[in-house]
Parts: structure tokens; sequence; C-alpha cells
């Protein structure tokens, strides 16, 4: 049996249904039958003419039509008229209607036409001539009645339990009821109505036909009807009771009424049934039964059997049954109705009688008010959907919820609290405006609760790809097209949890101050370049779906999504919190990329609705916070907005200062004081601190500079009470109110020095500006134009001095306390170093510089600030913080976890502290020692004098142990957007390197730690992101090639280190023995270091040269870290991908090389002699790799072992002798010997992912290819051939070289002794692979491999034939047996009598022996009984 279908089933399921359907060829629940025109006779139907029909086919359905012999069902009215025509024509009378039948004249009989034609006319006259008037002479007529009121009463519902029984059997309506229970008074009606008797024989007739009671009425008739009732079984009319017909015409004047007319009926129905046989009447029932419909005839029995015209209702199976009597009075019946049901259910409240619609029991209703049933206990390990409270937390199923919480529905399961999310998808849907509500919220409040870590339970699955899989974007971008208010704020609540991760904007916020904390990488999708580029399409052109599938931004913008919000804010005027909701939707938005921040700048009216309404220059004073009220009032969330617009790009920012008269905005809300601007005081402080920013912004592009000018005595008025903070004492009121604002002026104060700090770096531009307009003149075309700033260095100059005295308080109460700084208090002082950093960078740079006054200056502050800071315990605390918040921390349990999705990245903050990105964490010291040590290596760098004092900083116990324990940790490479800000680290390690540098040049003492720090920066190398390139170039062009940091080659013989090694070898141990190139032996490792060592300028040009694709971002990058207004486009960095450099750069000339090697050959080039800069460039990186494994092994082991192998056979595949170059060999011999050491060897896994290599068999198969081609038996080159060979890897290396290559094993003629691999890696494991060994034996059956000509091949093969086929140990199968014997008696049977004695003889390998194994001097025993049972098989 065929099962309904369900709501989640497809129309692929019906159609599976209906094809078993058919296929099992039963008959249908429901029969659909044709019938014919009951208004036509069968005669009639050959004068129609056929109509053209459309025939619809269906399989298992005959094709004809149905046969013309199915009866046809004639009208039971055309009968009737037939009938009382044939009547009329017999008695002579003419029927009332007749007459419209069609005429039928008897032509060939005596009957007169005319005559015919006038009792056959049914003309309008024929009928109107029948109408006779009604006679009214009888109707009683009413005057008038007096009135005493123009309107009636009110009704009151509480007079329906005073009202009298109803005699109507149907229960009427409340009015009528109502009704009937007034009185004339209360209509304002004076007396009854007083008929005017104009005529009593009506009277008296209506009293004498009609009976007075209807006992006597019952009584007449079952007199009247006493014959006919011995015969049938019916004493009164059971259907026609009369009522409602009233007399007409002739028969009203004669007083016959509806009762009357009714009792007629009867009689003639007895008398024609009287007329009857028993079989005709049981044949006309048969036939009215086949015509009416069953539910018609149900109600003529029920109602035969006392039934009333109403069906009873049922109030229980076990209830009340209707009265059954057919004398039941009417009175008898009202009671009935009127009373309350008796029933067995127990019902939660007792009915009282006058309760409308109480007198049913619906018993399906009446379940789900009954205790709910336990739900069943989940099976063991197998997950069960989860379900959500309303406050979005997973709550179990067996948890006992009370009812009144609302969780438990009419769903799949409604014995389980909670709803699923396939719940709540189906009630966002829903046409009841609460029930969408409610789901949406509960969505929204499950995605917080996911972001935030805190959902209540464990997850198999991440739950935000899930949602997105499930359309959820789609879901809330209808909702917000919702009418009512509360949809379209349930709606923003659920996008803005899905689209802002928690705290993300406060961390961002928090780093703003910092040393190039303002800027930020775009939050995009990683966008891969893929390989065939056709297949990708435009944006435009992209369907919403797959949008949302790479970009959730990106595909709200495609679905109208701004102009939504436009809409909403300007016309809708949501809730406060809505609003507050839709700007941090547009801020994420904004963050996204550049494109988007274009996409809200030219959204229609968007902008300038937030102008005019979220930032006004005036409005009426308040002291309320927004929540309370928003329009018309300056919101902070609005002002950053615009901030994070301004930061997409300089044409921003000013299409926002000139169409918008955003900067009127700003003056407006900086200068006054936030307790003096009539507004709630934390909103004022925010707002002020906003519009600094967003201030700060604009001039970094070298925007409304004049402003700094125009508003000079503001910013000295705000700098000159500076010196009055200290960062040590806060508020000790409880009030935390008091607290925050305190807190808030202190994050305003570095807001404040930030946009002084910016205004220093314009300032400084003003004269290189003025020298680049002069060249103009001449080289007009060539040079850029930029308006000179409107502000000079003598502006900006005056702000040095009271910060300067800020300065010096400020770092005296840290040093001379132990007591820690808060985060704003270390905010404010970071950003105070900072403005003295810039200030001292471009001071040089001014006409007006004064170098010994300015070199005094730095003389006073190291000695009276900066060395007694460096001695004190906070100093030491922040560089113990240093490794405790450092982000290459091997502990990263408290991590917080990764709850974003690849189409929608974020920044992965937490509200919590301790599961936040450890750089930002509470007491972080990144933000100040940054400050710092960029002031350091300024004032170092300025004065060569005072960099020997900061020698206390490089010899540091705390530093070089935080340094250690970085260099200790492992690399970690990751491209999520959560490692941001680990580049504030790496602005610190940057600056340690750079003061390193300083220093030593003017303290020995430092040297000893030159390796250290050379690592260091070789570390931070490989870690720096997109957008930190200058840090990258600046460390390449100064640090990692320099000799002054490769101590190994000044202090110590590099020669020695060959006889170091020597000394480490044990007396059991021999060293590796050298290969012998064309030009006799290979230098020792110690030439090959002298040799790379005396080459570092040459290898950093090398690598220069390799990264010079790199050089447009290396540019932008330096002119945002060195703050070059008017040549920064956006504050908005590159796509992060991971690190700016590849973990193996030191390999990376090697690939660049042989690319281009490959594109010249494909260009027809030939490849026997390349150009001289190939040779160099391949022998400068072999020689920097060398280097770097011998001394500094530590900063490349995080590179695959499979990666450096890979790269190394790119250069044998680099032309077809390069390999034969003499320094290249050495190097790559060299190489070799260190990578096939023990360790080495164990980490070498060619199975595992390489990257930028998609499979290494097929490089493999390709090596081997130019080995037979161009080798020449090179030992080299075979050596790295047999790397892949060992035993441990798979068995296709093998095939290809014992199968598929053949040719080139005898070149490979390396011999035992002097292989670099261990020769046990490749015997041991015993061979098992059955196809292998016989390879073997085939080979050495055929002399495709001799021990002359392959030493190491013939040893391999030996070996593992002998083990197979004199194996005892192996648990044998009957066809590894068969196997073994069929090969032992190939060895039998060889020709080749010494193969054979080595493989019956052979007993072990033997490096001192000239074959590379011992033999036995006779067969063990063991071997002679299996030679014998050979034997006896045979």
């Amino acid at each position: 049996m065929i099962r309904r279908p369900k709501a989640d089933e497809t129309e692929e399921d019906l159609l599976k249904y209906q094809e078993e359907f058919l296929a099992q060829k039963t008959e249908s629940a429901v029969k659909l039958v044709k019938k014919g025109d009951k208004r036509k006779a069968s005669g009639d139907e050959s004068d129609v003419s056929p109509v053209k029909r459309d025939v619809v086919t269906l399989g298992g359905l005959p094709s004809g039509l149905p046969s013309d012999d199915v009866p046809v069902k004639k009208s039971k009215f055309k009968s009737q008229r037939t009938g009382q025509k044939v009547e009329s024509q017999q008695t002579g009378q003419k029927m009332p209607g007749v007459g419209r039948e069609r005429i039928h004249i008897d032509v060939d009989g005596n009957e007169d036409m005319e005559e015919a034609m006038d009792r056959q006319d049914g003309h309008i006259t024929s009928v109107l001539s029948d109408i006779i008037e009604r006679d009214i002479k009888n109707t009683p007529v009413y005057l008038p009645r007096t009135m005493t009121q123009g309107f009636p009463s009110v009704f009151h519902r509480g007079n329906i339990k005073d009202s009298k029984p109803v005699t109507e059997k149907k229960t009427p309506s409340l009015f009528a009821q109502h009704f009937s229970t007034s009185s004339p008074a209360s209509f304002g009606v004076i007396g009854e109505r007083q008929p005017m008797t104009v005529c009593t024989g009506f009277r008296d007739l209506k009293k004498t036909s009609q009976p007075e009671s209807t006992d006597e009425a019952m009584e007449i008739e079952e007199t009247e009807t006493s014959e006919i009732s011995s015969k049938i079984d019916v004493d009164h009319p059971k259907l026609i009771t009369g009522s409602g017909l009233g007399g007409t015409g002739y028969d009203s004047c004669h007083g016959d009424s509806g009762a009357q007319e009714a009792e007629r009926i009867h009689e003639e129905n007895l008398s024609k049934l009287s007329a009857l046989s028993k079989e005709e009447i049981l044949t006309e029932q048969e036939k009215l039964k086949s015509m009416l419909d069953p539910k018609l005839i149900e109600f003529i029995k029920s109602r035969k059997h006392g039934a009333s015209s109403k069906p009873a209702v049922d109030l229980e199976k076990a209830g009340t049954e209707g009265t059954t009597s057919s004398n039941v009075s009417v009175k008898e019946e009202e009671k009935v109705e009127g009373e309350l049901p008796k029933h067995d259910v127990n019902l939660p409240i007792n009915p009282e009688k006058d309760w409308v619609h109480m007198n049913v029991v619906e018993e399906e209703k009446l379940e789900w008010m009954q205790e709910v049933p336990k739900p069943k206990p989940e099976e063991k390990n197998i997950g069960v959907q989860a379900r959500f409270d309303l406050q979005g937390r997973v709550i179990g199923r067996l948890v006992d919820v009370p009812m009144r919480e609302g969780l438990h529905h009419h769903g799949d399961d409604p014995e389980a609290p909670g709803y699923t999310l396939e719940e709540l998808f189906h009630l966002s849907r829903s046409s009841a405006l609460n029930q969408r509500v409610i789901s949406l919220q509960t969505l929204a409040k499950i995605i917080s609760n996911y972001r935030l870590d805190d959902i209540g339970g464990s997850l198999d699955t991440p739950l935000i790809s899930k949602l997105l899989e499930a359309g959820l974007v789609f879901i809330l971008r209808w909702s917000l097209d919702d009418t009512s208010d509360v949809g379209i704020a349930a709606s923003i609540e659920g996008l803005k949890a899905l689209l802002v991760q928690p705290s993300d904007e406060e961390c961002l916020d928090k780093v703003f101050s910092w040393f190039r904390g303002y800027e930020m990488h775009p939050l995009c999708p990683i966008q891969y370049d893929s390989e065939d580029d056709s297949e990708k399409k435009d944006p435009k052109d992209q369907h919403e779906t797959e949008l949302l599938e790479q970009d959730i931004v990106k595909g709200l913008l495609k679905m109208n999504f701004l102009e939504r919000l436009r809409y909403i804010l300007e016309v809708c005027r949501p809730a406060p919190n809505v609003v507050m909701n839709i700007f941090a939707i547009l801020t994420r938005i904004a963050r996204h990329s550049v494109e988007s921040c274009h996409e809200i700048m030219k959204c229609p009216r968007l902008l300038t609705s937030i102008f005019s309404t979220f930032l006004p220059t005036t409005w009426k004073p308040t002291n309320k916070p927004l929540v309370e009220g928003i329009y018309g009032y300056p919101a902070h969330h609005a002002m950053k907005l615009v901030r994070v617009l301004c930061m997409a790009g300089r044409n921003m920012a000013a299409i926002l200062l000139s169409k918008y008269n955003l900067m009127s905005a700003i003056v407006r809300y900086i200068s006054q004081d936030p307790e003096d601007m009539q507004l709630h005081p934390g909103e004022a402080f925010l707002l002020s601190i906003e519009s600094f920013h967003t201030w700060k912004i604009c001039l970094s592009y070298g925007l409304v500079s004049d402003f700094v000018r125009e508003l000079y005595p503001v910013l000295m008025q705000y700098v000159q009470l500076f010196p009055r903070m200290s960062v040590l004492h806060r508020p000790t009121s409880e009030d935390k109110g008091l607290k925050a604002v305190y807190d808030l002026h202190m994050v305003r104060c570095a807001a404040i020095l930030g946009v002084l700090e910016m205004s220093v770096h314009v300032a400084a531009m003003a004269t290189d500006l003025q020298s680049k307009q002069s060249m103009r003149s001449e080289e007009s075309e060539r040079t850029p134009s930029f308006a000179v700033p409107s502000i000079d260095w003598s502006h900006v100059a005056g702000f040095m001095s009271p910060i300067e005295l800020c300065f010096q308080r400020w770092m005296t109460e840290i040093t001379t306390t132990d007591e820690p700084l808060s985060d704003y208090a270390l905010t404010l002082t970071s950003s105070c170093l900072n403005f003295i950093a810039s200030f001292y960078t471009k001071v040089s740079q001014q006409p007006s510089y004064s170098a010994i006054e300015v070199l005094q200056h730095i003389e006073k502050f190291v000695d009276s600030n900066i060395a007694p800071f460096m001695k004190s315990s906070n100093f030491y605390s922040y560089v113990i913080n240093l490794r405790t918040y450092s982000s290459y921390k091997t502990d990263e349990s408290e991590k917080s976890p990764k709850t974003g999705c690849p189409p929608l990245p974020d920044l992965h903050c937490h509200p919590i502290d301790d599961k936040q990105h450890p750089c930002i964490q509470h007491n972080s010291p990144y933000g100040f020692m940054s400050a710092f040590m960029r002031l350091v290596c300024t004032w170092a760098k300025m004065h060569k004098g005072v960099a020997a004092k900061f020698a206390a900083i490089i010899e540091s116990s705390y530093v070089i142990t935080y340094l250690e324990k970085t260099l200790q940790s492992p690399r970690t490479i990751g491209e999520t957007l959560d490692k941001h800000f680990s580049r504030f680290e790496h602005i610190v390690l940057y600056y340690i390197v750079k003061l390193y540098q300083q220093v030593a040049q003017q303290t020995e003492s430092c040297h000893q730690y030159s390796k250290m720090y050379h690592s260091i920066a070789l570390l931070l190398f490989t870690s720096v992101h997109p957008g930190d390139e200058h840090i990258a170039h600046d460390l390449m062009s100064t640090v990692l090639f320099n000799t002054d940091y490769m101590v190994e080659g000044r202090i110590g013989d590099p020669e020695a280190v060959e006889l170091a090694e020597l000394l480490k070898v044990s007396d059991q141990e021999k060293p590796k023995p050298r290969h012998q190139s064309l030009h006799g032996y290979e230098p020792n490792k110690g030439v090959l270091l002298r040799d790379s060592y005396n080459n570092l300028p040459s290898i950093r040009a090398c690598y220069m040269t390799s990264f010079n694709d790199m050089m447009a971002a290396v540019t932008n990058s330096r002119n945002k870290f060195m703050v070059t207004p008017y040549e920064i486009e956006s504050h908005l960095l590159t796509e992060f991908t991971g690190s700016l450099v590849p973990m193996d750069w030191t390999f990376l000339p090697l690939l660049q090389l042989f690319n281009q090697a490959s594109k010249a050959e494909l260009m027809g080039a030939s490849m026997e002699n390349l150009p001289q800069q190939y040779v160099m460039g391949i022998t400068n990186t072999l020689r920097m790799i060398f280097m770097l494994e011998t001394w500094r092994p530590d900063t490349i082991n995080h590179i695959p072992m499979a990666a450096k192998i890979t790269r190394l056979m790119c250069v044998f595949l680099t032309g077809n002798d390069m390999f034969l170059e003499d320094t290249v060999h050495y190097y790559l011999s060299a190489l070799l010997r260190i990578y096939t050491q023990p360790h080495y060897l164990d980490k070498l896994d060619f199975h595992v992912p390489i990257p930028g290599v998609a499979s290494f068999y097929d490089l493999f198969v390709v090596f081997l290819t130019q080995y037979g081609a161009v080798s020449f038996g090179d030992p080299v080159f075979g050596g790295f051939v047999l790397l892949p060979l060992q035993q441990r890897y798979s068995g296709e290396f093998k095939k290809a070289v014992w199968l598929e290559h053949q040719e080139i094993i005898r070149s490979i003629g390396l011999p035992v002794q002097e292989c670099v691999v261990p020769v046990e890696r490749f015997l041991i494991p015993q061979e098992s692979n059955l196809e292998t060994i016989h390879r073997y034996l085939t080979a050495l059956a055929s002399g495709l491999v001799k021990q002359i000509w392959s030493p190491i091949l013939y040893l391999v093969a030996v070996h593992h034939v002998n083990g197979f086929i004199f194996d005892t140990k192996m648990n044998k199968t009957e066809q590894l047996m068969k196997s073994q014997f069929r090969m032992l008696k190939q060895v039998m049977d060889m020709k080749d009598k010494e193969v054979q004695q080595h493989l019956l003889l052979y007993k072990s390998i033997n490096n001192d022996s000239s074959t590379g194994f011992d033999l036995y001097t006779e067969m063990p025993a063991g071997r002679q009984q299996i030679l014998l049972s050979l034997q006896q098989n045979q």
C-alpha cells in the first residue's frame, strides 16, 4: 500500500509513487465517472454537432472516448413537467407553467388547431391572464405605535441567561436571543398594537382550518391516514413541514396555508404509494437511491427515526444521544439544546450555561491540554537534531521544561521541548506575524550565542555554514520587506547577528590609536587564482545564489539590500535599537572592500538621510541615551560609518567632505567639551572621539589641513590641559559611570594626539611639495600635481612643548610606580610616544632644523626619562608580557573558536578577554612597546652617541628570553583574518632587530647575540602580512644578507666546521664518502661555507631580483609606514592571504629560473648553453640554502623535507647540463649529504601534499626521463633518483624504475660504499608485494640488472627475492606457497649460475665487501629442506 506523501518530499518522490502505483495495477480509491447531460434525451443527442476538444492521454488509461451506450440520467423536473402535461391533456385543465412547454399538435387527428394553440399557448399574455389578485380584505391593519425614544436601547450579553426558551430548532444568534427577550418598552413603544378588523371571515376560516395544538394535528393526521399506515409505516410527513410556505393567488383567498399544502402533498404521496406494488416501490426506491446523494439519504433516514433536522451534536462517543421520538414537543427539544452536555471527559474548566460555543467538546484539541508524554531517549552514538529554546541555547530532549515556557508545539516530535532549525525556518515563513517574529528573533539569538561560544552545547557541524546552505540569507532578506515594524526589527536583528561578529569593532577601536592601528585588511573572502580564467564570471552576471556561495556581502548588495535599508531609515523610522543595528550592518559592509564602500556612496539618498537625520549640527538639549531617542540627534554610530568610508580611499573622503559638508559636522562636535554638548555624557564622548578619528583619516590624505590652522586655539587649549592628567590615578568613587567617563576622557586625549601627529606629517610635506611644484614647470607631465598644504612646520612646532611635558610626567609616573597601567592609560602614553617619534622623524627634513639643539633634546630625554624607565619594574613587566601575550606562543588552548565561514570572514574577536587574540588582550603591552621601540630606534638613528645606552634593551635577559621562546615556537601558517592583530608583534620585533643593528655598530658586546637576532629577522621575514611589504623589503636589504649578522664567518674559520663534524663522528661510524666530480674531488664543507660567506652581496642581489615584482606594493607600503600624505590612496590593505613571503622563500629563485627556462624551451630556445645569469642565480640560491642549513637550520626546519627535495630536483630539470657546472654540482652534493642524514630522512615523506606540486609521482617520472637522457651516470643525480626508492615509500616509485624506465637501471652505477642513503633503508622491511618481487626476479634472470654496473639495485633485487623464496616466518597461504615454489623453480632453472648462487646463498649486507653482501659457504639446512620439498612436489 502506498503511503501518503509527506511535506518534505519533492516532485520526484511523487512521480516515483505514481510509477509504483501503475506497476501494481491496483484500482484507485477514487473512481471518476463521466455522467451524461441530464438535460438532454438520448434521442436528441444526434442533432448536436460534435465539438472539437483537446484530448490529453495519460499512461495506463485508454486513449479512446467512452462508448455512447451509457444511460443518460433524465431530469426529474422535466419528467415531472411531462407528467403534468399528460395529466392536463387528460383532464382538460391548464396547469400553471405548462404553457411554456413545446406545443404538440396532432395534425393527423381531428383536433382543431386553433383550440390546440389556445390550450397550449405559453405567451406572456396567457401567463398574465392567470394572475388573480390576493384578497386582503381580511388582513388586519395596524396603526403606528407611539414611541418615547429615538433609538432602541443597547443590548447587554448578561441578559441572555434570563432569556426565554427559543421555539426554533436551530439555535438563534445572540442578537436574536436578545431581541426575543426584549419587550416593546425597551424600544420606547407604549402599549400593544390594536388591529383594525376589516373582515373576520379569514380569521374564522383560519381558526377552523388549523388545529389548535400540535397534538391535535397529529391525531387528525393519524385518523386520516390510518388505512395507508396499515400498509406503509408512514403516519405523517417526515421531511416537509410546510414552514415558510405561504398562500398565494387563488389558494390564499381560500385560506390555504403552508401546513395544509404540506399535508396535501403528503396525502398525494400516500395515494400514489398505495397504488403501487411492493416490487414497484422497491424499484423506485433503488432508482432514487442511485440518483440521490448518500448523505441526503442518511439525512432522510435520520428524520424517519425521529432525529431533528439539524444533526445532533456528538459531544462524545459516550455522550448524550439525540431525541429519537417523533412526537417530542418543541419545549423538550429546546431544553435539550439549552442544557450543557453530559460527558465522561474531564474538562480542565467546567463550562457554565451562558458561555458561548462551550456546548461542543473537541477531543482533538483537548488532547493538547493533557500532560505531555516523556520524550523517547535518543540512541547512543547517534546524533539527533539540536533543539533550541527561545533564548537561542541548546536544550536537551530529556530536560523537564514547564509547559508555560512555550517550548512544546505541534511538530514532528511534540513531546520534546524546543525548536529545531528546520522548524524555525518553517515558522519564519508563517502567515502569522508573531510566529515570524519569534522565529527570526530565535535564529538571531542562536547565531549570536554561537559566535560567543555560549550556545549551551556542542554541535557536530559548523552552524553558520549550515544555516547559509539552508538559505538563511534569503529568509532574512524576504523578511526585511515586511510591512510591520516588529517584522522589520526582527529581520534586522537576524542580519546583524549573521554579518557582525561581536567585539570585532570594539577591538578595532581599541587599536586605532596604536601605530598603524587604523589600517585594516578588507573583510572579504580570499579569492584564489583559478587555473582557467575563462571560467570566471563577472559578479554582475552571476545569480544571487552563486554570489552568496562565494561572498555573502556581494550577494546582499545584488539583492537591493542598501536601497531597502535606506527606505527603512528614511520612511519607516524604526526604533533606536533597530537604527543602531542598521549602522552596525552598514559598517560591516563598508569593511568588506572598496567596492562595497562605493556601493554605499552611490546608493540614492542613503548618506543624505544619514547626514540630515543622524549627524545634525543643531539639536534639542537632552540627557537621554540614544536608545530612548536617536532621530534628530548626532549618533557616533553614524560618524563611525563615515570614518570607515573615509578609510576606503582618498576620493571617497573628498566626496564626503565636499558633497556632504562633513567637516562642518566634525567641527561642531569637537569644538566643545563633551560635557557642554547637551547630550548624554557617554554619547557626547564617543561622538567627539569618532569625530577626531575621522579628521585624522582625512588628514592622512592631506585633506582639510586648513582646519588645523583655523582650530589652532582649540587644539592648543586641549593640549595645554594634558599635563594636568595622570595615567595612574582613577576616580576613587564607586560610581561606575564616573570611571567610564574618565576612561573615555583618556581615549579622547589619545584621539586628539593622533590628529596632531597626522598634522605633523602633513606640515612636513609642505617643503617637499613646494619643491615639486617648482619642478613641475619643467616636467609638468611627469610630476603629479598636488596642492600645497595650508599648514607648514611653523603651525605644528608649537605643539611639541606641552606634549614634551606630558611625556616627561607620564614616563616618570610609569617609572616610579609598580602599579600596572590600565589599557586606556597605555593607549594615551603610546599616542604621546608616537607623536614625539613622528616629530623627530620629520624635523630633520625641515629647513629650520638645528642639529645641535635637537641632539641635545634627545640626550636630555634619554638620560632623564628613557634610561630610568629601562631599569624600572614596569619595563621588565612589559618585556615579560611580550612573551605572555605573544602570537607565537605554543599554548593556544584558550584561543577563541573559529565561528566564521569562508563566504563571511571575520576577525574572530570575543567579548571574553581570555579568548581574544593574545596581542589585544587586557594588559597586552604591544601598543605601548611598539611606540616605545619606534621612538628609541628613531633617536638611535639620529644620535649615534645615545645608541650605546640602549644596549640594555638588546642585552636584557628578559628580551633574550622572549626572543629565544619565539624561535622555539612552532610555525603556524594561517590564512584566517584572526592573524591580523599579529602585525603589532611584527612591528615590535622589527624595531628590536633594527635597534640591534644600530647598537651593534657602537657596542661589541652585542655581537654574541647576532645569531639570535639574525634568526629573529629570518622568522619575521616569513611572518609579515600583506601590507607590510616595506618591512620585508627592509629586512632583505639591510639584515638578512648582512655580514654583521653572520658572525660565524668572522669569528671562526669556516673550514673548522668540517673538522668539528669529523670529531663528532664515533669510532663505529664513518663519514659519508664524497662524490668525484668531473674535475677531481669536490671541496669540503668549510670551503663551501667560506665561498658562500664571501658572496653574500651577490646572493643579496639575486634574491632582491627575484622579488622585483613586489616593488609597487613595497612603495605603497613604505608610504603608509613612513606616513607620507598625498601618496596614500587608501588605508585598506590588500586581501589577507596569510604570510606575505612563502615559507620556502629561500628556494624561490630556483623555481623562477626553472619556469623561465621551461618557457624559453617552449619558445624553441636551446637548453644546451643557458645564459650565465641562470648559472649565477642557481649557484647563489644554493649557497644561501647551504649556509642556512649549516648555520641557521632552525629557521628553515618548518619547510617540509619533500618540498626541499622537489625544489632541488628542479635544478636538474633546468637545462640539460646545468647540474654539471662545478659550483652547482658541489652545492647539490653537499646538500644531498645534509638531507640524507638520519633525522632528515625520517622527516622525508613523499606522500604528503607538497606546496606547488600537484603530483610528486608525475614529477618523479619526468625526473627519471631527464636522468636517462642527460645524467651520464652522475652520482649526485643518481642519489636523488634513489631517494623515493626507499622501502618505506609506495611501490609506484619502484614500478616507475623497474618497469616503465628499465633503461636507467644500468646508469645507476653508484657503488654500495658510496651511497649517501643508508643501504638498510632499501632493504628493510622485507618486500611483500608479489608483483614487485617478480619484477626483481625477472630483471635478475634476464640480465637487466647486474652487480657490475648496478651494485645497489642488484643488492636490492637479490635481498628481496632471497627473503621471499626462503621465508619461513610469514603466514603462507596456498597462493603464496605456489608463488614461492614457482619463483624457486625459476631460480633453479637459471642459466647464470653466479646469480643463482647469490640468490641461494645470500646471507646479509656488508658494506666492506666488494659485492656489498656476504654469502653462505654452504646452503643452510632450512633452505635445503625447502629445495627438497620443491623436488618432491615436482
